[in-house]
């Protein structure tokens, strides 16, 4: 994927968890970027855990 791109889109189902090896990622609700994303961190698991859809979308390359 590249920098720009949308890995989770907001209210989409949850398929999957994810942790960022490597680079940046955006933590974005509506227009804003509410969190940036590092290596380490571990994201996509309260949907999957609670049983409801994407509540941001994550955009690749991109800090707070």
């Amino acid at each position: 994927m590249l920098q720009g791109q949308y890995l989770i889109k907001r209210s989409s189902p949850p398929d999957v968890i994810y942790f960022l090896f490597d680079g940046l990622c955006a933590v974005v609700d509506g227009d804003s970027t509410v969190a940036t994303l590092r290596p380490g961190d571990i994201f996509g698991e309260l949907a999957i855990l609670q049983g409801t859809v994407r509540s941001a979308s994550i955009e690749i390359g991109r800090a707070h």
